[in-house]
């Protein structure tokens, strides 16, 4: 039997996006359009409601992963809270969106709770590698969201 190992983590990345809350809601509430998403199936209710349930792949550089998200907790522009299931990778994550008004925009806030099991030797070394890895996929998917929704503006 291969040894395993659990890694537990938290991480969390923000930033100001120059737009109306609703606009960053929009983006943030788009299934379709989240970034490093490859695909997406809505398996039952309407997104992003709550209880609704989506199956989806994503690529990020060289990981790719299938998962099943779903809503946990949804208050339209100002948070969206989803569990993110993937039994393949051993892994289960809560993922939460918050937005809140800052000065002449919205501050955008992503966090992250994860616990993933790994073979020894498989996956990141240490629990460190994994927040590090963790924090640096947040706060790229703020700085898309951010790229993404300035860039409508124009």
């Amino acid at each position: 039997m291969t040894a395993q190992i659990t890694l537990e983590i938290q991480a969390e990345a923000s930033g100001h996006v120059t737009a109306r809350r609703e606009q960053v809601w929009e983006a943030v509430a788009d299934l379709v359009h989240r970034p490093n998403l490859t695909s997406c199936e809505i398996l039952s209710g309407a997104w992003p409601a709550e209880t609704a349930r989506a199956r989806v792949a994503m690529n990020r550089d060289t990981f790719e992963m299938a998962r099943t998200e779903t809503v946990i907790r949804c208050v339209p522009e100002k948070q969206l809270l989803v569990k993110i299931e993937a039994p393949e990778w051993g892994s289960t994550a809560w993922l939460d969106h918050r937005i809140e008004g800052d000065g002449d925009g919205c501050r955008l806030t992503i966090s992250a709770i994860a616990v993933a099991v790994f073979p020894e030797g498989a996956g990141p070394a240490s629990r460190e590698e994994y927040a590090a890895m963790t924090l640096k996929g947040l706060e790229d998917a703020v700085a898309e969201y951010r790229k993404r929704i300035e860039a409508k503006r124009m």
